[in-house]
């Protein structure tokens, strides 16, 4: 298992989208055969991620996948600025 605590938070979104595929996502990805946890604000990272909890002030507003937190999206306004679509 692997806990990554914000690593592409200094990275411009494409390098961020680079690292995540070689590090947790891409067929080689470093992390293939491991749980990884990723702890980010990279939310156009989002969509490749198997599962999402989405804490907002701390609170669990949000756990379940892309395609689910697309539904939640249009019916909670707080859980829309967090995502910033």
């Amino acid at each position: 298992m692997a806990l990554l605590d914000d690593p592409l938070s200094a990275l411009d979104a494409e390098t961020s989208k680079l690292v995540f595929e070689r590090l947790i996502k891409g067929p080689n990805a470093l992390f293939t055969d491991s749980a990884v946890v990723l702890v980010t604000h990279a939310n156009h990272l989002l969509r490749d991620c198997s599962k999402i909890l989405l804490l907002i002030d701390g609170e669990r507003v949000f756990y379940g996948s892309w395609e689910e937190l697309l539904a939640v999206n249009q019916r909670c306004e707080k859980t829309m600025r967090a995502i910033d679509f």
